[in-house]
């Protein structure tokens, strides 16, 4: 895949196109894809803020912090089937008519879509700090690890401020290079709300053994810079002087763009069950879908009447929904004749030589066992609501996963 700055729609800037998606990542990628293979034939326009086409984000906490990569490295190929697709990169949307059924770029320019995909992802939560660029860091693009990585050292002091799966990926990949990994969160134990007690415990057990330090139940209440460092003013009366910050505290939807539309924004962009945005004064946008963890969607596993899902999968598979949605919208097809969304959620993670492979929704189950294997060990984690599987977790053991995997969603 070309660079960017090779890319020849960069020399474009078309004023209007048939189906226009917002956000350039793997989301935006896999709808362009999917609405083709269901006979879209009208013309696509990608708009995203960074520079880069599509690369894949996950080995960002991971092996990006480990050796130098960049988005090449990363880059998803480009099939055949969206050599037309048009891609406006570094442009940033700054709102959006969808009563107009317009977008329009932070240069001002108006661009008119029959169709709508809103793909715009998140943004990393960030502490207000005047700490600087170089000492305070957060990893969602490939600047980001980059910007980290060079910033950090063997030996270094760094904090990272919070205990999800992005927090321990940076820690044990900073560990893997000799820094001072000071792990900060603000629950009793990191990953617990997800994984359960026992099994967050003994991911802790392995992250100590490693050498990194767990402040739990600690909650960071400024960060200021300091000639020794960065100093963090806990909750307690403590301060801790690390040499750097890693900001690992959730985010929330890209969606500000979205403000003056008549959209429902909560946890992210809230859809019926077919990835329709919902209008505040009540429906749904017919031409208005949205695809990623953006995305605040119906599914029958959850119990909530719509969720965010943060995976890996859910770009591939709520653009599997949209792309057969424009498709059909666009042959005058009624859309909630097609399947509704209901794919399954997965998510993986490694750390050190721990690889943990998930399936359903284990962070909204009422009770969970252990399956197979043993916690600090090889093991399975089942994890069920009100009698009925929701979730497992393999930690290796993965064709015992895979085996349980179809019965998630079923009576147990």
């Amino acid at each position: 895949m070309p660079d960017a700055g090779d890319h020849p729609s960069r020399l474009t800037r078309p004023t209007s196109a048939d189906l226009v998606i917002v956000g350039a990542g793997l989301g935006a990628l896999r709808t362009a894809e999917a609405a083709r293979r269901a006979g879209f034939s009208g013309s696509i326009l990608v708009i995203g803020r960074e520079s880069h086409p599509p690369y894949n984000r996950p080995p960002l906490s991971k092996t990006a912090l480990i050796s130098e990569l960049t988005s090449a490295d990363l880059a998803f190929p480009l099939r055949s089937a969206v050599d037309d697709v048009e891609w406006m990169l570094s442009t940033a949307i700054d709102r959006a008519d969808l009563a107009q059924a317009r977008v329009t770029t932070s240069g001002d320019q108006s661009i008119h879509y029959d169709h709508l995909v809103i793909a715009t992802g998140r943004t990393p939560r960030r502490l207000p700090s005047s700490v600087a660029p170089d000492r305070r860091h957060v990893v969602y693009t490939i600047e980001d690890a980059q910007r980290l990585r060079r910033s950090t050292s063997a030996g270094e002091r760094v904090a990272i401020i919070g205990g999800g799966f992005i927090g321990c990926e940076v820690a044990a990949s900073l560990r893997a290079r000799g820094c001072a990994v000071t792990l900060v969160c603000s629950g009793d134990v990191p990953l617990e709300r997800t994984l359960g007690r026992r099994l967050a415990e003994a991911l802790v057990d392995r992250h100590r053994l490693e050498g990194v330090v767990i402040e739990s139940r600690s909650r960071v209440l400024e960060l200021v810079d300091r000639v020794d460092g960065v100093a963090m003013s806990l909750e307690d009366g403590r301060t801790l002087v690390v040499d750097a910050v890693v900001e690992a505290l959730g985010s929330v939807p890209a969606a500000d763009w979205l403000a003056d539309g008549d959209v429902v924004v909560e946890a992210g962009v809230a859809t019926d069950p077919w990835l329709r945005a919902r209008k505040a004064s009540g429906g749904v946008w017919s031409n208005v879908h949205v695809v990623g963890d953006v995305a605040q969607v119906p599914h029958p596993l959850s119990d909530q009447a719509s969720i965010v899902l943060p995976h890996w999968s859910t770009p591939v598979d709520t653009a599997r929904v949209v792309g057969a949605a424009v498709a059909a919208s666009a042959r005058g097809e009624r859309v909630s004749a097609l399947p509704a969304f209901s794919a399954l959620p997965t998510f993986w993670t490694d750390q050190y030589d721990l690889h943990m492979l998930s399936y359903g929704m284990p962070a909204t189950a009422d009770n969970h066992e252990l399956i197979a294997g043993s916690y600090g060990s090889e093991c399975v984690v089942g994890y069920s609501r009100q009698g009925r599987l929701i979730g497992v977790v393999g930690v290796g053991m993965r064709s015992s996963v895979m085996a349980l995997r179809d019965r998630i969603g079923q009576a147990i």
